[in-house]
């Protein structure tokens, strides 16, 4: 006879408990809801069905998986993101909920004007480019990494939404980002870049260490602004309009660091926007 939904998941359970502790159950319905594409409420409805073997299979080879410290999202290959249902994968950083607010951030900027023209640097899976293309009024979004791997992930999560952003491969570092910033012009720039100074490896959780790409997290730490400053200085050199504005997600320890590189470069009305447990998260700038 075929196991039921509520034993499997009970199974699924104690193989996550040695290494998600208290979040194992919630884990293991997460699992779940995202394999049989319901809602909790759903999967509750149905937790006296039988389950295939098929099922079984896989929910438990996920769970493995888990319990071995891989990303709910990087098994399921799915996460949520500003109301999108993205395609993540070990290539790409899985979205942050404070990222979020850095998309709410321009979508009140543009204040429902018509046909701005964005650029997302250092795109990733595409979040917060796709989230912009859905949430603005008929912009034109631009987004650019230096990873084949993440534009590979952000078209196809483009195509699937049915989200018209323009990816290009570019490395914002190299001399070939001078020559395309002095030809293209843009209302908002937006970028999460990789913040992280490698002396904070030590305090983060091994999952994010051995699974999530370190191009896309780490800086020196001897120079840690190095995005934020040449991301600011091309934006000074054309590739901001002048009434545009820049948006950047920051380093929490950062914060005044990274506001006074930015009037240092050359732009005003610096201000530094905490997010919603109440660190330093977002600098927004204008030219002057």
């Amino acid at each position: 006879m075929a196991k039921t939904l509520q034993p499997l998941l009970g199974e699924i359970t104690a193989l996550l408990s040695s290494s998600l502790a208290g979040e194992a159950r919630a884990a293991a319905r997460a699992l779940a809801c995202d394999h049989f594409r319901v809602s909790f409420t759903g999967l509750v409805l149905r937790s006296s069905e039988p389950v295939s073997p098929a099922d079984e299979a896989a929910l438990i080879g996920m769970a493995r998986r888990m319990a071995a410290g891989e990303p709910l999202q990087y098994v399921t290959g799915r996460s949520q993101f500003f109301g999108l249902d993205l395609q993540v994968g070990p290539g790409v950083l899985i979205p942050r909920p404070e990222t979020e607010e850095l998309v709410s951030l321009v979508i009140n900027w543009a204040g429902g004007r018509q046909g701005l023209r964005v650029l997302d640097i250092g795109t990733g899976s595409g979040c917060i480019a796709l989230s912009l293309g859905r949430g603005l009024s008929h912009p034109i979004v631009h987004a650019v990494d230096a990873s084949d791997e993440a534009l590979a992930i952000a078209s196809q999560n483009a195509n699937s939404l049915g989200i018209d952003v323009d990816f290009r491969k570019l490395d914002i570092l190299s001399p070939q980002a001078d020559v395309w910033a002095s030809s293209a012009q843009y209302d908002a720039v937006v970028s999460n870049p990789p913040y992280v100074m490698l002396s904070e490896r030590e305090s983060m959780s091994v999952n994010v260490l051995c699974h999530e790409p370190d191009m896309a997290l780490f800086v020196p730490d001897d120079d840690p602004l190095l995005f934020y400053r040449r991301i600011a200085t091309l934006c000074v050199s054309g590739l901001l309009a002048a009434s545009g504005c820049l948006f950047f997600e920051i380093n929490e320890a950062l914060g005044n660091e990274t506001s006074e590189e930015l009037r240092r470069v050359g732009f005003a009305n610096v201000s530094v926007i905490k997010d919603f447990t109440g660190r330093d998260r977002f600098v927004t700038a204008t030219l002057p």
